[in-house]
């Protein structure tokens, strides 16, 4: 599967600059069930980003998205929530995926 919208593409795009490995789509499952899908990340290094768009901020999914970033970081993950500002001038969302892709890669996970 691919993007889903204009401005996932744009983060699938400026993650294949510091993702050697980046996959789209990526299924979160909790206790054998589907929780998520990540827009885009390595698996392999758990390094998740997810575009948040304005249906984000409604109360309802900002629990929804708080109670699966918290899962998925007891996973391992790390994750980054990705937004439109972001998106128009990546450059420190650049920087914080290469430190964190150079974190893992160097065997310094947090759990």
């Amino acid at each position: 599967m691919g993007a889903d919208s204009p401005p996932e593409t744009s983060l699938r795009l400026l993650a294949s600059l510091v993702l050697s490995t980046a996959v789209t789509q990526i299924q979160i499952d909790e206790g054998g069930q589907l929780l998520t899908y990540v827009d885009v990340g390595d698996p392999g290094l758990k390094i998740a980003l997810s575009y948040e768009g304005d249906q984000h901020l409604w109360r309802g999914q900002r629990d929804r998205d708080s109670r699966v970033w918290a899962v998925m970081q007891d996973q391992g993950w790390w994750v980054r929530r990705v937004t439109a500002g972001d998106v128009l001038d990546p450059r420190a969302l650049l920087g914080s995926i290469r430190a964190e892709v150079n974190r893992r890669s160097l065997g310094a996970v947090y759990l």
